[in-house]
């Protein structure tokens, strides 16, 4: 059987010793090839797994497995090459062109004092073809607006040529046509065989691509499982204390919130 893309085990963390547990004995596989959908209320825990996962935080308790692998057995360089993040907003301060932005995600593969060769150049130049932006290559990133720029992090997140992405709330901030441009580049990520696992607190996105979804409140999971299964009324409404419907439209699922 293949292991889970990712497997996360009883995780806890909390931001302060004495706090409130930010993840909150957080269990659940990512099944490898699947678009995962994190959704919750804000300050649910969602960025929060995505920085465990990454080993940006360490749990206090409980365990990151990673394609079968315990994660910290990994160093900080191996694990890069496998997930790479798109965060919810990456301040770029320095007058880079989209083409050396994507180019960073090639620093796992390169020593300290190296420069990028030609096939770390083809690499990041597929990047931005694969987002559908290599016409910008040569702008600078701080003239892109918020759909390409986030276009170009998602590029600079695929020059890592991660097995796994990572995504923190990548419409949040998009227009509807942006928004569906980025959900589409994720859905076509999938198809060349990455796991996608994003964070959002728009159901009717999770439901536009996802296959699976993970649905946290206050740092605990609620329900976990394909998409069908737990895109509910009573589980969303469990997890936005709101009444919600979910209803079928034509083969996809819409949610409604009651006032």
């Amino acid at each position: 059987m293949t292991p889970p893309a990712i497997d996360i085990r009883q995780v806890t963390f909390r931001y302060a010793v004495a706090g409130t547990a930010a993840l909150d004995a957080v269990t659940a596989a990512i099944p490898a090839g699947s678009i995962t959908a994190i959704l919750g209320p804000n300050g649910s825990g969602k960025s929060t797994l995505l920085h465990v996962l990454l080993g940006l935080l360490q749990p206090e308790s409980g365990a990151v497995h990673v394609s079968g692998r315990a994660q910290h057995g990994f160093s900080r360089r191996e694990l890069s090459r496998i997930m790479g993040l798109v965060p919810q907003d990456e301040h770029v301060t320095f007058e880079l062109s989209v083409f050396e932005y994507a180019l960073l995600g090639r620093a796992p593969y390169l020593n300290l004092l190296s420069l990028p060769r030609e096939e770390d150049r083809a690499v990041a130049q597929a990047a931005l073809e694969s987002v559908g932006i290599d016409a910008l290559a040569h702008r600078p990133v701080t003239s892109l607006s918020g759909g390409e720029k986030q276009l170009a992090t998602v590029a600079r997140a695929l020059t890592q040529a991660p097995e796994v992405l990572l995504l923190d709330e990548p419409t949040s901030h998009l227009d509807l046509a942006n928004a569906r441009r980025v959900l589409g580049v994720m859905r076509s990520l999938r198809g060349q065989g990455r796991t996608i696992l994003w964070t959002t607190h728009d159901p009717n996105a999770a439901t536009a691509i996802a296959t699976d979804v993970l649905l946290m409140r206050n740092g605990r999971v609620i329900a976990h499982g394909p998409l069908a299964e737990v895109m509910t009324g009573p589980l969303l409404t469990a997890t936005y204390d709101v009444p919600v419907q979910v209803i079928d439209v034509e083969g996809r699922k819409v949610v409604m919130v009651h006032e």
